[in-house]
């Protein structure tokens, strides 16, 4: 195929071959640190290691080889540690009315929603951690919305042909609104086009297998389908976010350390870059159908052949053209072209980011963990990133040396060989008997056999070690367990208990303030340039959705859920022309003790609202609706319980029930249905006295409840008891006490 002209790029654009050219001559600005990764990686792999001197090797020796673990699970735990929080975004509101405080808070939402999803945090701070550095690249990503749900029910020809005669018969030839696609569709008796099965509703929101279907409903459809294109775009971003390794970059810095372009190379098979619509070729003006791709030194070839090919490089240029970022594409550094989607039309792989995303900056970035500011022998001024491992490398492979001459050692003197000691005497007289032939130079030792010797046989022993492997193994591990974190970070250790080992863990954090710097910084340059470009895709195409985890109210709470999933829509024009977002570390309860308990001191001394001291001691995101909780819990804990009790006996219907809760309530009766008035010692002369009540069996008391009627047996029982005691007499010193000590005055 032919592709007529060529779109030219500006000559202000750096493209091709003088892509290439960039990157060599800048990688060596940047060989040692590279270098430096390569090493962290092949030790974490277990690659590297220190060779034995040539007296300790043996046959097989390789197999002794003892590496300690240390050099790969410690940077395993320690990513671990720092991974296990991560930051949230907030967007700072302009003003402060209750409106843009909640526009904030929806962009706050939004924004947070996404980058969870492009989920980079646990790539950055594993990089920024184990290698040093790293550059983070944010870009649109159009293909991604280019495959949309259709709403009515239509094939391409192809797929028509298949079709049955009598399928056939529901589909007529359709050309879409803009009649640049010729295909099928279905119609219905009135040659109408239908929506596809799955959005079909009638007018009362019936689906076509309901019973009393009554056909499909513009409107009805028209609303499912467009919920269905919503929950599309929102598991769909239209951008994406990646974490490119320092030795795949090279930053190019201007005054101050800012960065002014970035170099970005990739691997990809011929297919790979082909299937990402790239064309590139020796001779641009002599492009053909049958001559697109020509993988370096090679020859002109077809594009879909299916003979291997070797991997090819694929080099971005990240970088300002007249203040406006701009971002080129090179295949092994030959000249670079992009295939539209339709595949007819090919212009330069040159993005101009600002007309065509709507970028005012680079939506790059290069980060440093632990880092010299200033250090980089071979690019002085530049940053020197140190990965976690650099400098502990020596002391991990000694130590892993060593101990694996002790292996050696140990299998020598565990397993020892036999000299032979020959006899001069035995050998001069079998030489007279003319046996010397049958002399054995040497003796191998073999298990319930006996051989003929001339000669002692003696054990090889060897002396034990010297204090010197003891005291530089001690020697060490000293230096590393000085540069590891404490053990007790990890679950191990002597943390006393679980705040003792929350404090270690913050230790830990605080040692690694660089990398975690370093990953904030990578989270809010994710959110703050996710948010410029879903505003120029919501201006210009359509607003972007997302899933977000909100809190839930009282209305839609489900047992045990705090948050739900809802779409939250980002409207551009709430946004405005600053797109700033700021990443920063939610605070857990606990991490700082002390923090926390001034806080709760200043509240009680009346210094500190109840929702400061709450949003600072507590890290409570709704202190009113706590306070309100806590209101209720006091009241239910306390006075309330009787209360609900009350309620729930009027619901059954026991009214006996309520009316002793009724009279707990009111202070009449204790817990156990005692009246108050018998323990408190009300005065004889305010008791009225009870009517004489004939005495049953046993000298209890029996009560006329009425026909039909039974008495209480609780209370029957208490009068017996009671009744008993009178008969008994005038009450003993010892009753007397126990009345004076619950307050009686001398009595019952």
């Amino acid at each position: 195929m032919n592709y007529g002209a060529i779109e030219r790029i500006t000559p202000r654009h750096v493209t091709g071959n003088q892509i290439r050219d960039i990157w060599m001559r800048r990688a060596k600005a940047f060989e040692s640190s590279r270098e430096a990764i390569k090493l962290c990686r092949r030790l974490y792999a277990g690659k590297l290691r220190l060779s034995l001197p040539d007296e300790f090797r043996l046959a097989n020796s390789e197999n002794l080889a003892i590496g300690m673990p240390q050099k790969t699970t410690l940077p395993l735990r320690l990513t671990a540690i720092l991974q296990q929080r991560q930051p949230r975004l907030r967007r700072e509101p302009t003003g402060t009315s209750p409106a843009v405080l909640n526009r904030a808070s929806r962009i706050e939402t939004w924004d947070n929603a996404v980058v969870e999803k492009l989920d980079i945090w646990n790539d950055s701070v594993d990089r920024l951690l184990n290698e040093g550095e790293c550059a983070v690249i944010v870009a649109p990503s159009a293909a991604h919305w280019e495959d949309l749900p259709d709403y009515l029910d239509v094939i391409d020809l192809e797929a028509y042909q298949k079709l049955s005669d009598s399928q056939k018969g529901t589909y007529k030839s359709y050309k879409s609104e803009n009649g640049q696609n010729h295909s099928y569709a279905r119609m219905d008796g009135d040659s109408k086009p239908l929506p596809k099965r799955v959005y079909q509703r009638d007018s009362a929101d019936r689906l076509p297998e309901d019973d009393g279907f009554t056909g499909s409903d513009d409107g009805t459809s028209a609303k499912a389908y467009r919920a269905e294109m919503q929950d599309f775009l929102a598991r769909t971003l239209p951008l994406t976010a990646r974490i490119v390794p320092a030795d795949d970059c090279i930053p190019i810095y201007g005054p101050g350390l800012k960065l002014e372009a970035l170099l970005v190379r990739s691997t990809f098979t011929r297919e790979q870059l082909i299937e990402r619509r790239y064309v590139w070729a020796n001779d641009p003006d002599g492009l053909t159908g049958n001559s697109l791709a020509i993988p370096a030194g090679g020859q002109p070839d077809n594009v879909y052949s299916s003979q291997p090919a070797a991997d090819l490089t694929l080099y971005e240029y990240w970088g300002y053209c007249n203040g406006k970022p701009y971002v080129a594409y090179s295949v092994e550094g030959l000249p670079t072209y992009k295939v539209d989607s339709s595949g007819e039309q090919m212009a330069d792989a040159v993005i101009d980011l600002y007309q065509e995303c709507g970028l005012s900056k680079l939506p790059v970035d290069y980060v440093y963990g632990q880092h010299f500011r200033g250090a980089n022998p071979d690019n002085p001024g530049a940053p020197l990133g140190i990965p976690f491992a650099l400098p502990l490398i020596g002391v991990l492979l000694h130590r892993d040396m060593i101990v694996t001459g002790v292996a050696v050692k140990t299998w020598m003197s565990g397993f020892p060989g036999y000299f032979f000691k020959p006899d001069l005497e035995l050998l001069q007289g079998a030489a007279g008997l003319g046996l010397e032939n049958n002399i054995k130079k040497e003796i191998k030792v073999v298990p319930l056999q006996a051989q003929p010797i001339y000669g002692d046989i003696v054990p090889a022993t060897s002396p034990p070690l010297g204090a010197e492997v003891g005291a530089i193994l001690n020697l060490l591990a000293n230096a590393l367990a000085e540069e590891a974190p404490n053990p007790a970070a990890f679950g191990s250790g002597d943390a006393n208990n679980a705040r003792e080992r929350a404090l270690i863990e913050d230790q830990v954090r605080g040692s690694m303030s660089q990398v975690l710097k370093g990953a904030l910084r990578i989270y809010s340059f994710v959110g703050s340039t996710a948010l410029e470009i879903a505003c120029y895709i919501g201006k210009t195409y359509r607003p972007v959705p997302v899933y977000a985890n909100v809190k839930v109210t009282e209305g839609d709470r489900k047992p045990n859920a705090k948050t739900k999933q809802q779409l939250v829509v980002l409207d551009p024009d709430l946004v405005g022309p600053v797109y700033d977002v700021e990443a920063y570390y939610p605070r857990e309860f606990g991490e700082n003790l002390a923090r926390s308990q001034m806080w709760i001191e200043s509240w009680k001394d009346g210094a500190t609202p109840f929702r400061e001291m709450r949003e600072q001691a507590f890290e409570d995101e709704s202190p009113e609706d706590t306070l309100a909780e806590l209101i209720v819990d006091k009241y239910i804990m306390g006075d309330g319980v009787a209360e609900i009790l009350e309620l729930a006996a009027q619901q059954v219907g026991d009214e006996q029930m309520a009316e002793k809760l009724r009279l707990k309530a009111q202070g009449q009766t204790t817990e156990s249905g005692t009246p108050t008035g018998m323990l408190d010692g009300v005065p004889p002369q305010q008791m009225a006295p009870p009517p004489a009540a004939p005495m049953g069996p046993g000298g209890a008391p029996t009560v006329d409840m009425g026909e039909g009627l039974v008495g209480n047996p609780g209370l029957s029982s208490m009068a017996g008891t009671i009744g008993a005691d009178m008969q008994a007499g005038a009450p003993t010193t010892s009753d007397q006490q126990n009345s004076a000590a619950r307050g009686a005055p001398g009595g019952y």
